[in-house]
Order: structure tokens, then C-alpha cells, then sequence
């Protein structure tokens, strides 16, 4: 297993076969994604079998906490 460092505080493991790297933390993502308005953030990206997925992470209880 593949673990990346934590995201909203939920670790991530990812099956050997697979690529994953934190993407929000990228140079490129940093200086040319961000700096788009209405640009979607996504937290990392994953290569795994010829597929790339990309994955943000929402963590639904603390926004519902705060309401």
C-alpha cells in the first residue's frame, strides 16, 4: 500500500499498482490552476490501471457543524 500524506485529517492508502500524489500541493496546480476563478479544486490525482482519477476531498460533518 501506497499512503499519502493526510487530507482534512483522513489519511489515504493506495493499492501498490497505483500512482497517487497529492496534486493541491504541485507547483504546476499552485501556480497556474489556483489562480483560475471558478477553477474545481482537487486534492489528488491517482494513475491505476491506465485510468486517472481525480479525487477532492469533502468531509460533510464539519461543514454541517458549523452551520
Amino acid at each position: 500500500m501506497i499512503t499519502l500524506p493526510s487530507e482534512s485529517n483522513i489519511v489515504f492508502s493506495f493499492p501498490k499498482n497505483c500512482i497517487p500524489i497529492k496534486y493541491e500541493t504541485c507547483k504546476p496546480y499552485k501556480d497556474k490552476i489556483m489562480p483560475l476563478q471558478n477553477a474545481c479544486a482537487v486534492d489528488f490525482l491517482c494513475c491505476c490501471d491506465n485510468r486517472l482519477t481525480f479525487i477532492e476531498v469533502m468531509r460533510f460533518t464539519e461543514k454541517l457543524l458549523d452551520a
